[in-house]
């Protein structure tokens, strides 16, 4: 029965259910309190009615200095708490109450039965034998230590309503577009603001200064001084203006600190926003491109990773340290390697990074594509859940890109669209570790690193990513040979990402030295036309929609002489 009121007040859908209160009010007011009395009383010394009465009066006792021992504990008194506590009591009596019932004759312990409760309350006479009977001191003390416990019971109740604090607190809440706790944002465009009401609440007994902060992605975009006596309230409308492009999900915080900006905030609520790609925009700025004069290609010093200069390092711990490592690159040349040595719980209260990073010119603002590519070290993938190493990039110290190490332990092609302003730019990269957090060996590698025309931008691009799987073709095969100068030569391909773009088609006369036939095909067969006597070879190589080129064919795919010979 304690198992089932257990299971009726913690289980959902259960606990939603009467019957949480059917199972619960036992539990509370007779279930303990007969557990203790069968294990004083194992045998039938005692009549029913008073075996109930007396189940209920400790039953009572018990609950109530159960609950006071637990509000003084971390689980206070809560119905998790007590329900599970009344359970592992009346486990411990029940347990105690076995062996003393072995020690008497069956036909002498005390059986429960509904027929034998009813007469007994029927009966004026009880039908206990006299030299069973408990004697009548023992049941004077019982009835006295019932009395204490219940006037103990009782006090302790005044007590904890008299000398209870009232609770302070401060109460922080956003507000949607209708002034309702539902409807919130959760899509951020560029150039549409983002309005939500924050509203304070004071009922800390004193007059207290906050301190308000809109964070995005723990970047400070706003900060508030707010002054209020107890029980004042004060709400304002908070605008964020998206500013900058970013990929997936950011985390938009109103972190609310007491008289001073601490590294934790007092109270925090949060909305989670999806930043959207404005594909018609961005075509429209592609189209005006194209129309009009060409933007000056924007380049990085240094951006391939082939000198020793031009970029910046910085980091916060002295056991992260990068280099210049020849022979990582992406087309086996150098890159920049980061080093991140930590294995295990970091110790630290904040996180730690390391950074690299360039200031360059742009002759005047605009959206523009960043390209580069990176790759991490870190081989087992990470639960989403355990994601604690991050690579990101900022610009203009902005976070436009952010994933987590190990999600990819292959080139990533980041393509994404960033907004220049004229003059100074800044673009980082950064890998970071979040605090109290497991963490692994990895290093990160960072190359062709290069901004380019918005023309240029991808539309196979997915989370600010290209996928890096190349294409492949094949010619079909040639017979051996034709007895025509003009014939036809057919090949087709597969992409299992953005599909092929188009094919370049070569042939030699050696099989040696090739010549191009078709550079841009979108065609996947055509009519050759040779010479009589001549050996044709032929191979092809694709380019899919993302840009990612075939690995070249060492050998032809086919071949054939024209042999205008009579047969």
């Amino acid at each position: 029965m304690a198992i089932l009121a257990v299971i009726f007040i913690l289980i959902p859908p259960l606990n939603e259910t009467p019957l949480r209160i059917v199972f619960a009010l036992p539990l509370i007011f007779f279930i303990p309190g007969y557990a203790f009395i069968a294990m004083m009383f194992p045998k039938r010394d005692i009549s029913n009615i008073e075996r109930f009465t007396l189940s209920i009066g400790f039953s009572i006792a018990i609950t109530v200095f159960n609950g006071f021992a637990l509000s003084l504990t971390q689980w206070l008194f809560r119905p998790n708490s007590i329900s599970i506590s009344l359970l592992i009591i009346t486990v411990i009596f029940a347990v105690l109450a076995y062996p003393a019932r072995r020690r008497h004759l069956e036909e002498d312990q005390f059986t429960f039965s509904v027929h034998g409760f009813i007469e007994s309350i029927r009966s004026d006479d009880e039908n206990v034998p006299e030299k069973d009977r408990i004697p009548p001191e023992i049941e004077k003390a019982l009835i006295i230590a019932l009395v204490v416990s219940i006037i103990i019971a009782a006090g302790m109740l005044v007590y904890a309503k008299t000398t209870q604090e009232e609770e302070q607190f401060t109460a922080l809440y956003i507000l949607g577009p209708e002034g309702m706790a539902e409807n919130y944002p959760t899509n951020a465009f560029l150039e549409e603001p983002i309005t939500v009401t924050v509203g304070i609440e004071n009922y800390e007994k004193q007059d207290v200064n906050y301190i308000l902060q809109m964070q995005l992605d723990g970047e400070v975009l706003q900060t508030l001084d707010v002054t209020l006596s107890d029980e004042e309230k004060w709400e304002k409308d908070l605008t964020y203006h998206p500013e900058q492009m970013r990929m997936g999900r950011s985390k938009l915080e109103y972190a609310l600190f007491k008289e001073k900006v601490s590294l934790n905030p007092y109270s925090s609520v949060n909305l989670q926003i999806t930043h959207e790609y404005p594909i018609e925009y961005l075509q429209e700025l592609a189209e005006e491109e194209e129309k009009g004069s060409s933007d000056i290609l924007h380049v990085l010093e240094n951006y391939d990773m082939e000198q020793n200069t031009s970029w910046s390092f910085k980091t916060n711990d002295k056991n992260f340290s990068g280099s210049y490592v020849k022979g990582e690159g992406i087309f086996d040349s150098q890159a920049f390697v980061f080093k991140l040595p930590y294995e295990g719980k970091l110790p630290f209260y904040s996180g730690q990074y390391y950074e690299m990073s360039q200031n360059f010119r742009s002759d005047k603002k605009g959206t523009f594509v960043l390209s580069l590519f990176v790759k991490d070290t870190y081989k087992p993938r990470i639960v989403e859940i355990n994601q604690t190493q991050f690579k990101q990039i900022l610009v203009n110290n902005i976070l436009v890109w952010e994933t987590a190490v190990g999600g990819d332990y292959n080139w990533q092609h980041v393509h994404l669209p960033v907004i220049l302003n004229e003059g100074n730019n800044l673009i980082t990269l950064r890998a970071i570790q979040r605090s109290n957090n497991d963490v692994h060996p990895v290093e990160i590698i960072w190359d062709e690193v290069t901004i380019l025309p918005i023309s240029e931008l991808s539309p196979y691009s997915e989370n600010g990513l290209l996928e890096l799987n190349p294409p492949r073709s094949e010619m079909v095969p040639l017979p051996i040979s034709v007895n025509t100068t003009d014939f036809e030569v057919e090949w087709n391909g597969t992409d299992i990402g953005s599909g092929i773009e188009y094919y370049l088609v070569e042939y030699s006369i050696d099989g040696e030295n090739w010549q191009t036939w078709l550079s841009e095909s979108n065609e996947t067969s055509a009519t050759f036309t040779g010479v009589n006597g001549n050996d044709y070879y032929f191979r092809t190589q694709a380019m899919d929609g993302a840009g990612n080129w075939e690995i070249v064919h060492d050998t032809p795919d086919t071949n054939t002489t024209v042999d205008l010979t009579e047969p």
